[in-house]
């Protein structure tokens, strides 16, 4: 499993927008909290590339606090993916939440935006040092609207990792358990849609181990042969960049392959180089 990594949305800063709001918020640019900071923890699930474990961390705002605890307020990630128009908000009552994704949703890597909100309204009066508020809100009442947000984070986008986040398996009762065909949906958002049998859907859908990272190099290889087929570069049919193919291309070349157009483009190369075949004693060794 891959280590969290860990990212500050926001900073205590100087600023001029104490009262940027009608009432304290923990966001960039604005003092309310001087000593407010908002990180997130992100660990990914290294089978399922997007299944992610994110961690609210709200330091030096203990408002914040004291409404999450009383069940005011909750954590909330919001999931989107321009490419595709992708919107998705995900509530917790706990800062550590499990976020599951449909590859269906996206052709390009995901974007996170953290945030605290109300979600039952309420008036407080506000005490600048029992708050860890600026004093300029002190003995201020103030009222929470439910849907107020309490703390808004930077946009995070995290790089694509997976070739997978490109894959829609798709079940196909007609075929046999052990077969499949790809097609390439143009989109938006641009994905490979991978037709399977019963068996092999459940396979790609809840198995782990080498097995299933074998069959995923075997239909990467079916895949990137039906790029090289139908796509001369990156651009679309008129010409234009595609932002999927753009950091697909990135991707490919990152780990030492070439892409599809070039002259000397083998599917099954870049295949295993994106997914190197393992073997039964090298994946118990990783156990």
């Amino acid at each position: 499993m891959p280590e969290p990594h860990r990212i500050t949305v926001v900073d205590g800063d100087a600023s001029n927008q104490v009262r940027a709001h009608t009432h304290p918020m923990l966001e960039a640019g604005n003092t309310s909290f001087p000593q407010g900071r908002y990180d997130l923890e992100f660990e990914q699930d290294a089978e399922k590339p997007l299944s992610f474990t994110i961690k609210h961390c709200v330091s030096g705002a203990r408002l914040i606090d004291a409404l999450i605890e009383d069940g005011t307020a909750r954590y909330v990630t919001v999931v989107s993916c321009p490419t595709s128009s992708y919107r998705e908000t995900f509530p917790s009552e706990s800062p550590t939440q499990r976020i599951d994704c449909d590859p269906d949703d996206f052709g390009d890597a995901p974007l996170f935006t953290a945030m605290v909100v109300c979600v039952e309204g309420t008036e407080v009066r506000l005490d600048s040092a029992t708050h860890d508020l600026h004093p300029i809100w002190n003995g201020q009442s103030v009222t929470l609207e439910a849907g107020a947000r309490l703390a808004l984070g930077n946009v995070v986008e995290l790089e694509a990792r997976s070739f997978e986040q490109l894959i829609s398996v798709d079940l196909d009762e007609n075929l046999g358990d052990g077969q499949f065909y790809v097609e390439v949906a143009a989109g938006p958002p641009f994905r490979f849609v991978v037709h399977t049998g019963k068996a092999l859907f459940h396979a790609l859908k809840t198995g782990r181990g080498h097995d299933r990272g074998n069959v995923l190099t075997h239909i990467v290889t079916a895949c990137l042969t039906r790029l090289k087929d139908e796509y001369r570069d990156d651009t679309d049919e008129e010409g234009n960049p595609n932002p999927v193919l753009v950091k697909l291309r990135e991707f490919i070349e990152e780990k030492g392959a070439t892409a599809w157009d070039s002259d000397d483009f083998k599917a099954e190369l870049a295949a295993t180089k994106l997914y190197p075949l393992r073997f039964p004693e090298e994946a118990d060794d990783d156990e």
